[in-house]
């Protein structure tokens, strides 16, 4: 069996931060792990009264964001399923196409004994 490198845990977080981009991206864009260091700067006039309704819109993002990536697992976990069963079909039917010209011959043989 072919085996394959492991994926790196820095291509495991680049992964993570990709996916959490693409669906935080349509909630809420400063919450963006490249936005995240220039919101001091951004908000940095705001007062305190705005600070505390932006984190509110902020929990409420996230939340939104945790539903999202629920659903977005569960669709992935399908997939993912869908790829091992079609994979191993796929290793079982080569191996049936293997193996029958040996039972053929196993089977000439025992007929022949017979």
């Amino acid at each position: 069996m072919p085996t394959t490198e492991p994926t790196s845990a820095p291509q495991l977080e680049q992964a993570g931060e990709d996916v959490y981009n693409a669906l935080m991206g349509g909630i809420e864009p400063d919450l963006l792990t490249f936005n995240l260091p220039l919101l001091e700067e951004k908000y940095k006039n705001e007062t305190s009264e705005q600070r505390a309704s932006r984190y509110r819109h902020y929990e409420e993002a996230y939340a939104a964001y945790d539903k999202m990536f629920e659903e977005w697992n569960a669709q992935y976990q399908e997939k993912v399923k869908a790829r091992k069963r079609q994979a191993l079909a796929s290793a079982e039917a080569k191996n049936r196409e293997e193996e029958q010209p040996l039972l053929a011959d196993i089977e000439a043989k025992m007929t022949a004994i017979s």
